[in-house]
């Protein structure tokens, strides 16, 4: 009687171990195909902003150097000693001493442009160890990107004799919106590489310790079945509230108990740990995916979904562009507070998602929204003139000490168009004529 109750006993042990001795190989390569989805999806993130960062200094140290555009594309060697030389010098140097951080990220700003022959040349550098003027400039993706018209960021590192930089470049365009002068941003690729892994490395270090005590608990259960077996629960259920805490923490949220029944079935009480860690992890595969398409503040499409969505828009579906640029953001921000300057952009989102979809707006700068339209002109006009009376019925109600309001420009896809960026650049350009009869108009904050 004794002997056939241990058979038993031994039995019944048996199943689980056996069990577990299959699924423990599942669940480390499920954790390791897991974390390596996590860590590739946030490395992708990271660069996204980064590089937007950088695009943004690009454009934005162009912009300031605008009201020179015509004469800056006209300079020649020799000419260091013209006004207009001299603006162009000094608002670089200023730009590159305020945003070279306090890591040294801003490496080196300059002025270039495109030859006659295609190839590229140094034109103005306020850098310590400047380029010649006339020196050669190796052309890259973002650099013919930039003389096309368009702003970019390269994606692979350069190396030439000032060391190993990411370039970003932007166009400038003269009164016949033709580029003349292209800025480029140089940041370090030792910095540049530390800030995509920075917030990538305590995943990979779980991952691997998930990966790692998996096998060891694995081997642990070969030799030892029933004790190992609560010694297996005891140390996933520790790196499950490890998972959980990680990601509640980069989710900014409240990480949640999982409770389990105590009816001593060790077996049950892991499936339900390993199928919240499972949870928890997609969950936060999803956080990442939506922090990376969608902008925080305004809740519309981020730079990133619309240059994804924009390289779907070969002309073979009728489509235009609703340029909408915020006035007087920046006196906004400096007088009332970024508060305001964020309820700003905010209302103005709100507003084009009362007559557009969702889907198709994008805020692509600080102040610069674009809607993506597949109607005709003549579909879309009631809709503009919707727009007009939803933003008078926002700063009716805004509660703000100012009115808000935006320039804006609009063009469709036409047969001589080479794709998106040339409907772009006529949208674009349309915003700047309303943007400057509304200065030419207003004053700072005029209702």
């Amino acid at each position: 009687m004794s002997s056939m109750n241990a058979k038993s006993r031994k039995l019944h042990l048996s199943a689980p171990i056996v069990f577990l001795l299959v699924l423990i190989p599942f669940i480390i390569v499920l954790t390791a195909g897991l974390g390596t989805t996590l860590a590739v999806q946030s490395i992708n993130s990271q660069k996204a902003m980064v590089s937007d960062k950088t695009i943004e200094m690009a454009t934005t140290a162009a912009e300031l150097i605008r009201p020179y555009r015509d004469e800056v594309g006209s300079i020649q060697e020799g000419d260091e000693d013209t006004p207009a030389y001299h603006h162009v010098y000094d608002i670089l140097a200023a730009f590159r001493i305020a945003n070279a951080g306090t890591s040294g990220e801003l490496a080196f700003i300059y002025a270039c442009r495109e030859r006659a022959d295609g190839t590229f040349e140094f034109t103005i550098d306020p850098s310590p160890d400047p380029a010649e003027f006339g020196e050669d400039l190796e052309e890259t993706y973002a650099l013919r990107q930039a003389s096309l018209g368009t702003a970019a960021f390269d994606s692979a590192p350069y190396t030439d004799r000032w060391g190993t930089f990411y370039s970003a470049y932007a166009p400038v365009f003269d009164s016949n919106n033709k580029v003349v002068t292209i800025i480029g941003i140089d940041v370090w690729a030792n910095w540049f590489d530390n800030a995509i892994w920075s917030n990538s490395r305590s995943i990979i270090i779980v991952t691997a310790i998930a990966v790692v005590s998996g096998a060891v608990i694995a081997a642990v259960l070969f030799g030892r079945l029933s004790r190992r077996l609560r010694l297996l629960l005891s140390e996933f259920t520790d790196l499950e509230d490890d998972v959980r805490l990680l990601t509640a923490d980069l989710k900014k949220s409240e990480a949640t108990e999982v409770s389990v029944p105590d009816d001593g079935d060790e077996v049950v009480a892991l499936r339900m740990k390993i199928r919240a860690a499972q949870k928890e992890l997609h969950d936060y595969i999803e956080y990442t995916k939506h922090a990376a398409y969608v902008d925080p503040l305004a809740n519309v499409g981020s730079r990133v979904s619309y240059t994804e969505r924009i390289e779907t828009l070969d002309g073979s579906t009728f489509f235009g562009v609703l340029v909408v640029d915020i006035n007087d953001l920046k006196h906004i921000n400096d007088t009332y507070g970024h508060d305001k300057g964020d309820a700003a952009i905010v209302g103005i989102a709100d507003v084009l998602k009362t007559q557009f979809p969702e889907k198709d707006i994008f805020r692509i700068g600080g102040d610069e929204l674009v809607v993506l339209i597949f109607e005709s002109a003549e579909q879309v006009k009631p809709r503009l003139v919707s727009l007009t009376e939803a933003l008078a019925a926002f700063n009716q109600n805004s509660g703000v000490p100012f009115a808000v309001s935006a320039s804006k420009g609009i063009a469709f896809f036409q047969e001589d168009d080479r794709g998106y960026p040339d409907v772009f650049r006529r949208a674009d350009a349309a915003m700047y004529v309303e943007k400057n009869e509304y200065h030419r108009t207003h004053k700072p904050f005029e209702r």
